[in-house]
């Protein structure tokens, strides 16, 4: 598995659900819609994470030591209404990494 669009639908087939289903996470608007993703494998991060977390999965950065770290949706908060600032989303940022170091 070697390219994005082989993980994601190797995550789809594993959780169970059809290619079409990604619409229930309100990246994309219709079945065709989540096709095109699919075949052209251009995803924002927020899009790819959503779509992740959906399936059970995390998208997150492996570090050279070992370390990881967990990349997190904002897309997800405006989809339940919640608008944000830069500075709201900078300041979720500086505390999640204060947590981390704890």
């Amino acid at each position: 598995m070697n390219n994005l669009r082989e993980m994601i639908e190797n995550a789809i087939r594993r959780a169970g659900k059809k290619q079409a289903d990604i619409t229930e996470t309100g990246v994309v608007g219709s079945a065709q819609a989540a096709n095109r993703k699919m075949k052209t494998s251009v995803w924002s991060v927020d899009e790819l994470v959503t779509v992740a977390n959906w399936l059970g999965c995390k998208v997150l950065f492996q570090f050279q030591d070992g370390e990881q770290r967990e990349i997190k949706a904002i897309f997800e908060k405006k989809l339940r209404g919640k608008k944000e600032t830069k500075n709201e989303i900078g300041e979720a940022m500086e505390r999640d990494d204060k947590n981390d170091s704890r």
